[in-house]
């Protein structure tokens, strides 16, 4: 009939399945990337300018400055009734992060007892990893981490910072925080070479 139009709906379901997304370290100084721009496919985004860090000679660097994200927990983290009521996994559950930090003319040090107890320490303390469970668990880790300039040292130095997630394939990303060390006038210290002193009678 021509004076009436028929018409049909059917629904599709779409089941769309979580993938491992890059994690992200984000210095100071440096511009935040809305989490859900962050994709795999296009990592070729340059990050502005980091401020060089300036210290003093013999000085300290507090990391507490220094953040990570990663999309994957910011997304779980929302969407956490979703991905319950369609049993899926969540990836926050999944996943656990592995920070490394590493130097050449300093060391990394903590006066806090329980992150002396995970921060693992190599090459003379030159390189630190620990692993934490959420970024807010990094987050607190890293501001009990301090950068210890090497004694008497001067000049420029780097501080490298990576964050590797557990996924597989793991994913990683490494940001570098140039530092300048001043040098300061030291005291001089009085030294003479002790040598036995004989006199006559």
């Amino acid at each position: 009939d021509f004076g009436h139009m028929a018409s049909s709906q059917k629904d599709i379901f779409v089941r769309v399945v979580p993938s491992n997304d890059y994690p992200m370290v984000h210095l100071p100084g440096m511009s935040l990337l809305a989490p859900d721009l962050a994709r795999i496919a296009s990592r070729s985004w340059e990050v502005a300018a980091v401020p060089t860090v300036f210290l003093d000679e013999d000085g300290s660097y507090s990391l507490a400055e220094v953040s990570v994200s990663d999309t994957d927990e910011w997304r779980t983290r929302t969407d956490d009734n979703v991905a319950s009521s369609n049993n899926l996994v969540s990836l926050e559950n999944m996943f656990s992060w592995t920070m490394t930090l590493s130097c050449e003319h300093g060391h990394f040090s903590s006066a806090n007892y329980t992150v002396t107890r995970l921060l693992r320490l190599e090459e003379d303390g030159r390189v630190g990893k620990f692993m934490g469970f959420s970024t807010d668990a990094i987050h607190s880790i890293l501001g009990h981490i301090l950068y210890v300039t090497d004694l008497n040292y001067y000049g420029a130095d780097e501080l490298s910072v990576q964050i590797c997630d557990d996924g597989s394939p793991s994913l990683c990303d490494t940001k570098t925080l140039p530092v300048s060390i001043r040098p300061i006038n030291d005291a001089p210290v009085w030294t003479s070479e002790q040598r036995p002193l004989s006199t006559g009678e």
